[in-house]
């Protein structure tokens, strides 16, 4: 099991762009990869904003299942503000909701080029 200090990842106490994000992003993705355990630990963060949270952990449902997620990925309930927990819960559920209907519409695309084509 890894912890991932934000502040010292992104080097500052405002987690507040997604080049920050990224930055996580990464390194997440890499420990998934090798299912590794990652406890996010937010401890000094002042700020954080749906920019960094959407692409350092928005992202990661191209990279895993949510139950994946859910075993590999956890935070520090005592390192976090309770505003920011809620801005990193809406955005993991925003980019559920966004992959879930893109899979959506591109089944939908592909159910209408098959009955065009006769398949």
């Amino acid at each position: 099991m890894q912890t991932l200090y934000i502040k010292d990842v992104i080097g500052d106490n405002l987690a507040v762009t997604s080049d920050k994000g990224d930055i996580v992003f990464r390194i997440l993705k890499e420990n998934i990869e090798q299912g590794i355990e990652t406890t996010l630990d937010f401890e000094g963060i002042t700020d954080l904003i749906s920019a960094f949270s959407n692409t350092a952990l928005g992202q990661l449902y191209d990279v895993a299942d949510p139950e994946t997620l859910r075993s590999l990925i956890k935070v520090n309930p005592n390192t976090i503000h309770q505003a920011d927990r809620r801005t990193i819960e809406r955005s993991l559920k925003n980019s559920r909701n966004k992959r879930k209907q893109d899979k959506e519409f591109r089944q939908m695309l592909a159910d209408e080029l098959d009955a065009e084509l006769g398949l």
